[in-house]
């Protein structure tokens, strides 16, 4: 028992695999924490286009 434990501690096959899932959930989460930074900002701009292109319209007729 104590030599497979040994054995398996020493495998590092899997080891590659678990630092590949790791970063790519670090990749994930840095991806969607600058989504939800740029959010308040495109919703900002949207608000300022809406905002602009109704007093167009309105001024035009």
């Amino acid at each position: 028992m104590f030599s497979a434990l040994q054995k398996f501690i020493a495998e590092e096959d899997g080891a590659v695999t678990v630092d590949w899932v790791v970063m790519a959930a670090a990749v994930t989460w840095l991806c969607l924490g600058a989504l939800q930074t740029a959010q308040g900002g495109v919703n900002n701009l949207a608000s300022a286009l809406e905002q602009g292109i109704s007093v167009k319209s309105v001024e035009d007729q």
